[in-house]
């Protein structure tokens, strides 16, 4: 038996392994800049919709709250189907929702902070909704307690568009 030549074939394939994990962390750590920018641009997308008062779909516009989920929608979309290009097929699933899941968090606390900021201008009430609430409730609504619903309702809605790109998106062969 030869071990020298076993011994450069393990040497040879322990290196080949190591630059492929390396390309590969490369590639993610790519995708999860990709995912916190677009969840960014789709925020602060989502943010210019607030001056309108059918932003938490309520009143005679709801059509304008409904654009905040096709921006996000269309955010998700392309990172994912750039994933889908960069990965290994079978890979895509599971790194999709890792990178779906960043850009909705991003999303959502961007979209919460700036509905704090807009909001804070008023006294204390949700000026973005309170016309519609008062009205109906004859209350107030807080600043924190929209700003909270908004970024529940952003990482639900993230992860919704996530799944539904990525089932679109899916590769025809197994996970692996």
């Amino acid at each position: 038996m030869d071990f020298s030549n076993q011994e450069q074939l393990i040497s040879k394939s322990r290196k080949e392994y190591q630059r492929l994990q390396s390309a590969d962390q490369q590639v993610r750590s790519l995708f999860y800049r990709k995912a916190m920018i677009g969840g960014l641009l789709a925020g602060v997308l989502t943010l210019l919709f607030m001056g309108f008062g059918g932003f938490y779909i309520t009143g005679d516009q709801a059509v304008v709250g409904f654009a905040k989920y096709i921006i996000l929608a269309a955010v998700l979309g392309i990172l994912l189907y750039q994933l889908k290009i960069a990965s290994a097929e079978g890979q895509t699933f599971k790194r999709g929702i890792v990178v779906g899941m960043l850009a909705s968090a991003v999303a959502a606390v961007t979209t919460a902070v700036g509905s704090i900021l807009v909001n804070s201008i008023g006294q204390g009430d949700a000026v973005t909704i309170y016309p519609y609430f008062q009205a109906a409730n004859n209350e107030v609504i807080s600043t924190f307690t929209l700003a909270g619903v908004s970024l529940f309702e952003g990482l639900v809605a993230g992860m919704i568009l996530t799944f539904i790109w990525l089932q679109i998106l899916k590769d025809r062969s197994r996970a692996k």
